[in-house]
């Protein structure tokens, strides 16, 4: 199914929610529609150090699901970009547990971990993890996130998350591909200044 019949799909869902606000039926159907897409953002982010270890993958998916699911029933999303937020949202914060679940904190990575992104259909959004790392950036990464301004976390949460284009990002949000580029690109380099971790491409900083 194309982008445009998914968007289209997840909105006609959207609105059958305001009319059956609980109807766990309709909420299941909704979270099917990007569920191939956390699915990809999960096996990325958990990376080489879960290669063994599928159930962690699996754990993380059922664990947003859960929260997502739960969400929607007190959020209530009208637009995809609402929920594709929310997605995001509960995909961070299902991490972060898993990680201090697994890991716990025991202090900052101080090397610089630069961050290779995957060839994936909507433009390698989704950074690759590093090999021979464990999961400790990631939990730094998913927390960093949540400091920056809604514009540039928003877009983070599109491109990075949810695993949108750019374009379709910009037709999300109703500005011009250059917005969101701009976004995308100060996001980084303020990520790349808190934590060395998500360099841009090239590997420069603003």
């Amino acid at each position: 199914m194309s982008e445009g019949n998914t968007t289209l799909a997840i909105q006609s869902l959207l609105d059958r929610l305001k009319l059956k606000p609980d109807d766990p039926s309709l909420r299941k159907e909704l979270i099917s529609r990007s569920y191939q897409r956390l699915a990809i953002v999960a096996r990325r982010l958990l990376g080489p150090a879960y290669r063994d270890r599928p159930e962690d993958t699996s754990g993380l998916l059922a664990e947003a699901y859960f929260r997502l699911e739960t969400s929607l029933g007190a959020v209530k999303p009208e637009s995809v970009r609402q929920y594709l937020g929310l997605a995001a949202l509960q995909m961070r914060r299902a991490l972060i547990d898993l990680i201090r679940k697994e890991k716990g904190r025991d202090g900052k990575h101080e090397t610089p971990v630069s961050l290779e992104f995957g060839g994936t259909d909507s433009g390698g959004n989704v950074p690759a993890a590093p090999p021979g790392e464990d999961a400790d950036w990631r939990l730094e990464l998913m927390e960093a996130i949540g400091k920056l301004d809604d514009g540039e976390r928003e877009v983070v949460d599109l491109l990075f998350f949810n695993d949108l284009t750019q374009l379709e990002a910009a037709g999300l949000l109703k500005v011009d591909e250059s917005t969101v580029k701009r976004r995308w690109a100060r996001a980084r380099v303020r990520l790349a200044k808190w934590l060395h971790a998500f360099l841009p491409e090239g590997g420069g900083s603003a």
